[in-house]
């Protein structure tokens, strides 16, 4: 899950995780 906050690419398979970045 840690890849979701630095690749923007996954945004959109954890939005919610990566807005809380």
């Amino acid at each position: 899950m840690r890849l979701y906050f630095m690749d923007p690419s996954l945004e959109k398979i954890g939005a919610g995780k990566n807005r809380r970045s």
